[in-house]
């Protein structure tokens, strides 16, 4: 029996037009020249999909670069207000694409904005590519005052630069929100292992990275957030989930643009995590379906280490992310371990 996730997420376009470092799509990436965009009949049957008796429902728009496909992302929006109008939306972009138009849309159907970047311009140029363009459609969201959260891949090369990034955002008074992600050793980033950040790294770069969010948020009238310290303190005051993510819950879902189905992004074509595929045909029908088993593999990963009774911030952590686990292997928590507890003495 089909288990409907409150948190969707749309693949719209396999294409991306740029080349990062350490992509965990590999090979499923194609650039914006070639590869596949999601049909609208599959974006029509992913809508049915959602648990329509939850009160709290998201659908997340992404790719490859959404905005390569902004009709899809506009009609992607439109469905899903036009079938639940108070489901949130939201978008991960790399901003080189943000133009007037991209932002009417934003605007039009109130889009949460999520930007991928690794650090100021040469870093970001290093790591991802297209720096300049990134860094104009930040200037330019902030002239028409539009809201966005930034997503970090923490590396070898910025692990001890995030205070620098945090300062630089203080700049940008949009800039809502900053979260750190761990490398995935998945596609381009197995080729490129060396790029995965040292504890030590992290230790100093994070009790430097609280000292920079101290200074620039007593100057700004909206402070900045940073993601992992709000988990913390929402556990803490007895708020938030003791999950990483939906997806350890088992409420999330991700459509490939070919249909297929796996329990997040960061899984997608990965047979092991296969978990059946839409039908063009039937609305309410999908094809081989074996959700409940690859879900429980997937879902068990997420907080398994014995050494997690012994921590401080047992009662207080949200684990891992189930599928970096899965891809990192045996000690692949060590890296957000280290940072929970350093943002835990830091702060």
């Amino acid at each position: 029996m089909f288990s409907c996730p409150s948190y969707l997420i749309l693949m719209l376009t396999n294409k991306c037009n740029l080349s990062c470092s350490y992509c965990y799509l590999g090979n499923n990436k194609a650039k914006k020249e070639s590869g596949m965009d999601m049909p609208k009949v599959f974006i029509d049957r992913a809508i049915l999909l959602l648990d329509s008796d939850q009160k709290s429902l998201h659908v997340q728009l992404t790719g490859g670069e959404p905005f390569l496909v902004p009709g899809l992302v506009e009609y992607a929006s439109f469905k899903i207000r036009e079938k639940y109008p108070n489901a949130s939306i939201g978008i991960q972009t790399n901003a080189t694409l943000i133009n007037d138009k991209a932002i009417n849309i934003i605007e039009k159907f109130k889009l949460k904005l999520g930007i991928s970047l690794d650090g100021e311009p040469p870093l970001q140029e290093s790591q991802r590519g297209k720096a300049n363009d990134t860094f104009k459609g930040l200037h330019l969201l902030e002239q028409r005052k539009i809201p966005f959260n930034i997503t970090t891949v923490v590396t070898k090369e910025n692990a001890d630069k995030l205070h620098r990034l945090v300062l630089m955002l203080g700049n940008f008074t949009m800039a809502r929100g900053l979260g750190l992600d761990c490398l995935v050793l998945k596609g381009k980033a197995l080729e490129n292992s060396v790029l995965k950040a040292d504890p030590d790294q992290i230790k100093s770069g994070i009790k430097n990275m609280v000292q920079a969010l101290k200074m620039v948020n007593a100057s700004r009238n909206i402070p900045l957030v940073i993601r992992e310290l709000g988990k913390l303190n929402k556990i803490k005051q007895k708020h938030g989930t003791r999950f990483f993510c939906n997806g350890a819950m088992g409420n999330s879902l991700a459509v490939t643009p070919q249909g297929m189905l796996y329990p997040c992004s960061q899984t997608a074509f990965d047979p092991k995590f296969f978990l059946g595929a839409l039908d063009p045909v039937k609305p309410d029908s999908v094809l081989s379906l074996n959700l409940s088993s690859k879900l429980e593999d997937y879902i068990l990963n997420r907080r398994t280490k014995e050494k997690c009774n012994n921590c401080d911030l047992n009662t207080q952590c949200p684990g891992d992310c189930p599928s970096r686990l899965y891809y990192n292997g045996k000690d692949g928590d060590e890296l957000i371990c280290t940072i929970y507890r350093s943002f835990y003495k830091s702060a």
